[in-house]
């Protein structure tokens, strides 16, 4: 009848194992395990990941331990360290006594289902609370590590959970690491709550409203809670509120991301998104939000990100991540000068993505980065003015966030669980899971011939694999190249085509169906995704995201010159009958409805009010008559349809948890095949040896 109390995890417990563990704890109903079976299947999962990760350090390991023990002299005064792999694959052992542990568990679940909840919670409590036995190796590398204090080689971070909600959006803490602010969303309501981290104590700062909070930022006293949200689709507000206990006061409107202030606090910087002209402009307004300077400006397909900024502690320079495509999306570190305006990159190093930037007074930048398309975000050390990074967190979660206190960091730890489904479509209650899988995934389709095709992370990369739709005969279709997403297949079973980045850039590719053979490239831009074929397989549509606005495009699916269809929509679904081609509509005005348009190019024959959720497209029912898509109600994702003729609506799925990620039906429209998950999403302080 209430939430158990926040775990304290022993050093080296790996974060995974801790969110089967919350997962197992929760207090939901609906987001708790259902079945020890479905506890087995993630211990197994999370086993076979950590002792893949165990492979790729036993190559260092192996060699730490056949070398002698060097000799430090502590009179030389020249740096002495020990290269970062191998004191890395040390500390893995540690965080690899989670894989006898999930033998254990595994082992106890099939042999006594009955006791099985009992003996795994005694195994779990002596890993968590008594900690695992650590190697003697370990001691040797932590006495070497501790005589060499001028070692320029940071040690593994400690990370610990503030939240186990699994539901956190983001947080941000007070400038004297007392106070954490924090957001969570449930039953699709957000609140903000401000919790004691040494107190435990929450309150209520703002009750639960259908907004979406873009980010929390203390003020530099303290006194004051800032916050970022959008409410009715709307573009980002700004709010302050005197802590603790005071109403919200609308500050500012067009702030779309979190603030960051100037040293003296009189000032605060902010990104604003003009999705109209595409553009994104970096301001600086005064405390009370008026005297607004635009200092910087991004448009035709280069960006700022919309995660946050960050003031320089002299208060000269203003440091934000800016994209761009170039033979793929490429983002930097760029600083501008408050009072030249002059901007300068920061480094020569460059990221697939960069979220939220903050100035860390003692050693430069701390930055959430991404290091390709499909690897999480990481947490990262960047000097200034040199731009060196160095990585802080290596995990197969991801972390989103940045704010510092005392040499703390605050980040969200965000992580996926997810299994596929298929279901008759007759009754969609008699669904049956068939393959499942941890991290990141886009995309699932049915081949011509009645298989299922998938993309997901196998060998640090995004691949598509091939699986009957009983679960059989799951075969991986690519290998070391690239990262491949999204799927589609021919209805003639001949082949599939995808998004890769085998050719350094985001282009569409196409495989025989059977075997993943015979690759060839059919587009050769940039920003090429969501591919769709046609029924008659002579056709594949795509999107182009490179140019000031989304277009859509189709290229013969046995190559060819590509032709525009439409310059303002994307992922495109070609009609049962070949005829038309529904697209999402270009998020102009916050309207994210679907447009028809037809096959051949040419202005919307319609516009239809689905709501469409991020990476979301949608799907025609067998006649034509029809939309299907996914809608969040109450928090919970269902798949809908709307039909064309009359406008109405109607629920085909009734979940009650999790999310659906993606789904298809089958080319005879007999069965639904789905991709159902858990997002788990907490906050953690991190802190980072020196």
């Amino acid at each position: 009848n209430k939430q158990p109390p926040q775990l304290t995890f022993s050093a080296g417990v790996p974060p995974e194992l801790q969110d089967v563990i919350r997962r197992a704890l929760t207090k939901d109903l609906a987001s708790r395990y259902q079945s020890v079976n479905e506890l087995a299947a993630d211990l197994k999962r999370l086993r076979h990941e950590l002792r893949r990760l165990s492979e790729l350090h036993a190559a260092a390991a192996s060699e730490l331990l056949t070398q002698p023990t060097p000799k430090l002299d502590p009179g030389d005064s020249k740096e002495q360290t020990l290269p970062a792999n191998r004191t890395g694959s040390i500390f893995f052992r540690i965080k690899s006594q989670a894989v006898l542990t999930a033998d254990f568990l595994l082992s106890e679940i099939r042999e006594h289902k009955k006791t099985a909840i009992f003996t795994g919670a005694t195994a779990i409590l002596a890993l968590l609370f008594i900690g695992p036995k650590v190697p003697p190796v370990v001691d040797r590398i932590l006495h070497l590590t501790n005589q060499n204090q001028q070692s320029v080689m940071p040690g593994p971070p400690q990370i610990t959970p503030l939240t186990n909600s699994g539901n956190a959006v983001c947080a941000g803490i007070s400038p004297d690491g007392k106070l954490l602010a924090y957001v969570e969303e449930k039953d699709g309501m957000q609140q903000l709550l401000v919790t004691g981290i040494f107190t435990h104590g929450t309150s209520v700062a703002d009750p639960s409203a259908p907004v979406q909070y873009r980010g929390v930022t203390f003020s530099h006293d303290g006194a004051y809670l800032y916050f970022t949200r959008s409410e009715k689709n709307d573009g980002g507000i700004l709010y302050q509120m005197a802590w603790p206990g005071n109403a919200p006061r609308k500050i500012k409107d067009g702030v779309d991301s979190p603030v960051t202030f100037s040293p003296t606090g009189n000032r605060f910087s902010f990104v604003r998104l003009d999705a109209a002209k595409r553009e994104y402009s970096l301001i600086i307004a005064d405390i009370a939000g008026a005297a607004e300077e635009v200092i910087a400006t991004r448009r035709d397909g280069k960006t700022f990100s919309v995660w946050g900024p960050a003031w320089s502690p002299d208060g000269v320079k203003i440091v934000c991540a800016s994209g761009r495509w170039d033979n793929g999306y490429h983002m930097n570190l760029v600083e501008v000068d408050v009072g030249s305006r002059q901007e300068k990159t920061v480094g020569s190093e460059e990221w697939f993505s960069v979220l939220q930037v903050a100035w860390d007074d003692k050693s430069g930048l701390i930055i959430n980065a991404r290091e390709k398309p499909t690897s999480p975000h990481q947490l990262w050390r960047v000097s200034y003015p040199q731009g060196q990074s160095v990585k802080i967190t290596n995990d197969i979660a991801e972390y989103r966030g940045v704010s510092l206190s005392e040499g703390k960091i605050v980040s969200l730890r965000v992580g996926w669980i997810w299994k596929i489904w298929v279901a008759p479509a007759a009754d969609l209650e008699l669904a049956k899971p068939i393959v499942s899988g941890v991290g990141l995934s886009y995309g699932l389709a049915w081949t011509g011939k009645g298989k299922i095709v998938f993309s997901s992370m196998a060998q640090d990369k995004l691949n598509i694999s091939l699986v009957d739709p009983n679960g059989s005969n799951q075969t991986q279709l690519t290998v070391n190249a690239g990262d491949n997403y999204t799927p589609a297949a021919s209805a003639d079973g001949r082949f599939i085509v995808f998004a890769s980045t085998r050719s350094g850039s985001f282009n569409i590719w196409r495989m025989d169906a059977e075997d993943g053979s015979n690759p060839k490239q059919l587009t050769f831009s940039n920003g090429n995704f969501y591919p769709a074929v046609s029924p008659d397989s002579q056709w594949v549509a795509y999107d182009n995201q490179t140019n000031l606005t989304l277009s859509v495009w189709k290229v013969p699916s046995e190559g060819g010159d590509p032709i525009e269809l439409t310059s303002k929509y994307r992922m495109p679904v070609f009609s049962p009958d070949n005829k038309f081609i529904a697209c999402r509509y270009d998020l102009e005005s916050g309207s994210r409805d679907v447009a028809i348009i037809p096959a051949r190019g040419g202005a919307p024959v319609r516009q239809v009010p689905i709501p469409i959720l991020e990476w979301q497209r949608v799907q025609w029912t067998a006649n034509g008559n029809a939309l299907t898509y996914i809608d969040a109600v109450g928090g919970s994702s269902n798949i809908w349809t709307y039909d064309l003729n009359g406008g109405s609506t109607n629920q085909l799925t009734h979940f009650q948890g999790d999310q659906i990620f993606a789904y298809a039906w089958s080319p005879d429209y007999k069965q639904l095949a789905y991709e159902r998950g858990t997002k788990i999403s907490d906050v953690t302080i991190i802190d980072v040896q020196r």
